[in-house]
């Protein structure tokens, strides 16, 4: 159980890498606001409390955000929004 609980963690700290990547993607000249993105991603009391249970949700919400970041980079809208 321990081990599937780390492993929900580290799935949950990919969101957060992959939601402060989409935000470099998107605001390219901005070093605040990625930081920002990730850190309202990790304040969010839902995120942390399923992040750190044993379910599937942490694997939805890992894959979620890598795939958003993903299609960003397919679609090409780097730098689209100022």
């Amino acid at each position: 159980v321990q081990l599937a609980r780390w492993f929900s963690l580290l799935l949950g700290a990919a969101t957060m890498v992959f939601s402060y990547l989409t935000a470099q993607f998107v605001f390219p000249g901005r070093r605040d606001l990625p930081l920002i993105a990730a850190a309202l991603v990790g304040a969010i009391p839902q995120v942390l409390f399923i992040s750190a249970a044993v379910t599937n949700d942490p694997l939805v919400m890992a894959t979620s955000a890598a795939t958003v970041y993903w299609l960003g980079g397919q679609l090409g809208i780097s730098g689209t929004i100022t």
